[in-house]
């Protein structure tokens, strides 16, 4: 159950940091967007500083709660699979 709730959440991340990278490359341009590409965090802190601008509150608080339900997901099955040692 723990892996389809940190797949689905993982599905979800990687949906609204495609849609801001769109954002990114669009208006930062393409060294931005590839700097993006490569380092993830870089578009999550940009999404956030320019979240008004872009009217984009529901891609990063989506965004940011897939991140912390996939760590805790992940967290849990880990304990869960430590327990059955």
């Amino acid at each position: 159950m723990l892996t389809i709730v940190s797949f689905v959440a993982g599905i979800v991340s990687l949906i609204c940091a495609i849609i801001t990278l769109i954002k990114l490359f669009q208006e930062k341009g393409a060294l931005h967007g590839i700097l993006g590409i490569f380092c993830g965090l870089y578009p999550l802190i940009w999404g956030w500083m320019n979240v008004k601008r872009h009217n984009s509150m529901g891609v990063m608080l989506g965004w940011t709660i897939a991140i912390v339900v996939s760590i805790g997901a992940n967290v849990m099955q880990a304990i869960a699979i430590a327990n059955d040692m």
